[in-house]
């Protein structure tokens, strides 16, 4: 049987430039397929199932977000589970490229385009609801003008990327060990990255000069970076996400030196953490809701940020 090629002329409306489904209506998703001029993201909202990518085996899980390139040939082993459900959405190619462009081509290229399997990432609990409602508010963007469905669509791609597979600790590196991805994973746990660099030592199962070295090698950081890279994403989410004081952040994250925190915070995001919350203020756009930070306009020459 000749393998499905998806491709935008005949999957997306050339006004929308997306398309965004539940799986449970197409079987063809689940089949193995490719792409042609699309890129595609799926957020698994129930159950759980193998992904085979490019010869390579993924679980997903309820909470996961997945990104698919489009050279990349990807299908789901049997047995699915019966619940197993996602929102899919398929993307014209020029438009990602574009958010590539503006969030930085090279971090694009060495964590999504370069590797053999592109990563699938697990949404916290706190934004879940918040990713899945955006989400499902593009299947409603049909009656507005095209102009502002492109930048609904921009905003949407944007957000994602630089919240779930650009972020700082973001790292792939093909020769690197196996291990340093799986500490930095596991550093991603709450009650890890609290703990801080010693917890990362522990899990490493090495010693603490060693490990320093081959962060420094594959990495060009060090562990304390890693670390404090990890704490700040999570409490630039806690600033965006909740209406927390900036101390108590600091302190939940696994800062006790809130002056410590300040120069930490402002070194990764060169902003202050008022600053970035107030940029980040979540607002409506539209019928699309999304924040500050990525409030973005069109000009002749492309997105600016307003």
């Amino acid at each position: 049987m000749e393998m499905r090629v998806f491709s935008r002329e005949e999957h997306l409306n050339p006004q929308m430039r997306y398309s965004i489904f539940n799986c449970d209506e197409h079987d063809s998703f689940y089949q193995m397929h490719t792409h042609r001029n699309l890129y595609e993201m799926f957020l698994c909202i129930k159950g759980n199932a193998i992904h085979l990518i490019n010869n390579k085996e993924q679980l997903i899980s309820t909470g996961s977000i997945t990104f698919i390139r489009p050279d990349d040939i990807h299908g789901f082993i049997d047995p699915i589970s019966e619940e197993f459900q996602v929102f899919n959405m398929s993307v014209d190619k020029d438009v990602m490229e574009e958010a590539f462009e503006y969030l930085g081509r090279e971090n694009a290229n060495t964590v999504l385009l370069k590797p053999v399997v592109t990563p699938n990432r697990i949404v916290p609990k706190l934004e879940y609801p918040i990713l899945r409602d955006k989400l499902e508010r593009m299947f409603f963007l049909h009656g507005l003008e095209t102009s502002r469905i492109h930048l609904t669509l921009r905003l949407m791609i944007i957000n994602v990327l630089s919240n779930y597979f650009l972020t700082p600790s973001s790292i792939n590196n093909e020769n690197m060990p196996p291990w340093i991805q799986r500490v930095v994973d596991e550093m991603h746990r709450p009650e890890y990255y609290v703990v801080g660099v010693r917890m990362l030592y522990e899990i490493a199962c090495k010693c603490p000069e060693h490990v320093c070295r081959e962060f420094k090698k594959y990495l060009n950081k060090t562990p304390t970076e890693i670390v404090n890279e990890i704490r700040l994403e999570e409490a630039a989410k806690e600033l965006v996400y909740t209406k927390k004081k900036v101390i108590d952040i600091s302190g939940q994250v696994g800062f006790e030196n809130l002056s410590h925190f300040h120069h930490w915070f402002k070194k990764i995001y060169g902003l202050s953490p008022l600053e970035f919350r107030y940029k980040s203020t979540v607002m409506d756009i539209g019928d699309a809701p999304t924040s500050r930070l990525q409030w973005y306009e069109e000009s002749k020459d492309g997105l600016i940020l307003a």
